[in-house]
């Protein structure tokens, strides 16, 4: 019940979480669509990194987690970048483009994902998938480039050092300033 800890109201950074070791020199990543296509940028860009999960039918709140883990939510959201660069609103499209017109925005499902790093209170870890593929979002952030992918192929490793290609799952943090 991911979703119900998605709160419709908050913005969010979505970043990978990161299946390989933490490296201190890499500086933190997110989504972002600030070129017109879905890839990993810095996480302090000043465009095209936030988003908002916009749910179709509505949203809902759990006051408790037992509330949560009561009530399966298999509701499907468009990802809406809501600082796109422009005054025009920007959703990614099932290409991993932008489109303009949320009806030909994807729709995704997220599942939980047991990794979170928990840095921020709201944090939720989960793995997205496209409603019309079936295929996961993925990135590599060598590369900084995003993928749709079968499960199977998000899970492929090197040979040898038997390390992830790929992060198969994101960490959505709030916008918002830490309480003192």
């Amino acid at each position: 019940a991911v979703g119900a800890w998605l709160d419709p109201r908050r913005h969010y950074f979505v970043g990978p979480a990161s299946r390989s070791y933490f490296d201190p020199t890499c500086f933190p990543q997110s989504l972002s669509c600030s070129n017109g296509r879905a890839r990993l940028d810095n996480f302090d860009s000043p465009t095209g990194n936030l988003w908002s999960f916009r749910f179709i039918g509505g949203h809902a709140m759990y006051a408790t987690e037992e509330a949560r883990l009561a009530n399966s939510d298999h509701r499907v959201f468009t990802l809406a970048c809501v600082n796109p660069g422009s005054t025009v609103a920007a959703y990614l499209a099932p290409d991993l483009t932008v489109t303009h017109e949320e009806g030909r925005a994807e729709l995704w499902h997220a599942s939980a994902y047991p990794n979170c790093r928990g840095t921020v209170i709201g944090e939720v870890a989960m793995q997205l998938r496209s409603h019309s593929s079936g295929k996961v979002l993925c990135s590599d952030e060598k590369t900084q480039r995003v993928f749709l992918l079968k499960p199977t192929e998000g899970q492929a490793r090197h040979p040898v050092t038997q390390a992830p290609f790929f992060n198969d799952a994101w960490e959505a943090t709030p916008d918002e300033d830490p309480k003192e």
